[in-house]
């Protein structure tokens, strides 16, 4: 079943981020966040696969306004996960499916996404999906302390 994510999935989320997308950090700093951005709704907007018979939530999607002054305004999609004992059934195709209505309902007709070059199998299922890659970056980050 397809639904909006609530605060109550953080331990879900969590295992979903550190097992699938490599993320570990703390389920605290999950929780922290899930809490800061399911309250900016206007912003960030998320979904989540529940297996209706376990009650498992086995996977989600995570997407949000990006804007800027060189690009017309998009969905930006910042994470989507699927447990492994979940993948191949559908559950990406569907939650793709679903933030692309929300997308659609919010506005926008271009999405976005970004996919590390180690994803090779991700970059084939986007491509299934429709989806055309334009660009080739490096991503640069300083901590600031």
């Amino acid at each position: 079943m397809l639904r909006e994510v609530r605060i109550e999935d953080a331990e879900a989320l969590h295992q979903l981020n550190k097992n699938q997308l490599g993320y570990d950090v703390s389920l605290t700093f999950t929780r922290k966040q899930l809490t800061k951005l399911l309250n900016d709704s206007e912003e960030h907007f998320f979904l989540a696969w529940q297996d209706t018979n376990s009650g498992e939530l086995c996977g989600y999607v995570h997407a949000h306004r990006y804007e800027s002054l060189v690009v017309r305004p998009a969905c930006n999609i910042l994470a989507l996960a699927v447990s492994k004992e979940h993948e191949k059934q559908g559950i990406g195709r569907l939650l793709m499916q679903g933030i692309e209505n929300e997308a659609t309902k919010r506005g926008f007709d271009v999405i976005r996404l970004n996919s590390g070059t180690l994803r090779i199998q991700a970059h084939h299922f986007y491509e299934k999906l429709g989806y055309v890659s334009h660009k080739t970056q490096k991503q640069f980050i300083k901590e600031l302390k």
